[in-house]
């Protein structure tokens, strides 16, 4: 069973771990180039980048930034702040160090090294986890950080509450005249 994660002192400094494996394809650049309006060819023309520096396509940066959030937000969701109630994600920082070309294959590395109380807000912490993403030939291609946002559970107002629905008034159910020839 995986570990819950509620609050701060859940964090510990020094824990880490891999995501699973992805391979980077066609549609992921394509949609993505679609998604953004981003169609330069590195990364949708075969022959043109085929002679070029990467041998080939290479995915979008971003598009390899957003993977690197959704494998952790799968394998590792602490780390970005996901499944942990009144988290949020701070800060997301990347650096490209080399381009993930199309069809490789990409696992995220990541470390929690960092936990101090947020300055800003006495009921949160700040945790910040290091990354790295390595293809399948276990090159380093990008690294970055995350820093997340979460409740501290020494705080009163942190404690987590049920939400309980109060109502004075019944809702007024109002009749739907419906009228055939009326275009609604």
């Amino acid at each position: 069973m995986k570990r819950k994660y509620q609050h701060f002192e859940d964090y510990e400094v020094g824990q880490a771990g891999v995501t699973r494996m992805r391979t980077v394809g066609e549609p992921d650049i394509v949609s993505f180039a679609c998604i953004t309006c981003d169609y330069s060819y590195v990364h949708l023309a075969h022959h043109p980048t085929a002679d070029g520096p990467y041998g080939g396509r290479i995915a979008h940066g971003l598009l390899g930034s957003s993977m690197v959030a959704g494998l952790l937000s799968l394998d590792a969701p602490h780390i970005v702040g996901r499944d942990v109630p009144g988290s949020y994600l701070g800060s997301f920082e990347t650096n490209y160090r080399d381009a993930i070309k199309l069809g490789d294959t990409i696992r995220v590395a990541w470390k929690i090294i960092d936990q101090k109380e947020d300055p800003d807000d006495h009921t949160l912490g700040i945790i910040r986890s290091d990354f790295q993403l390595f293809t399948h030939n276990d090159k380093a291609v990008y690294d970055g950080h995350f820093q997340v946002k979460v409740p501290k559970f020494s705080t009163k107002e942190n404690q987590i509450r049920p939400f309980v629905f109060k109502s004075t008034t019944p809702w007024e159910v109002k009749e739907f005249p419906f009228e055939p020839e009326k275009i609604y």
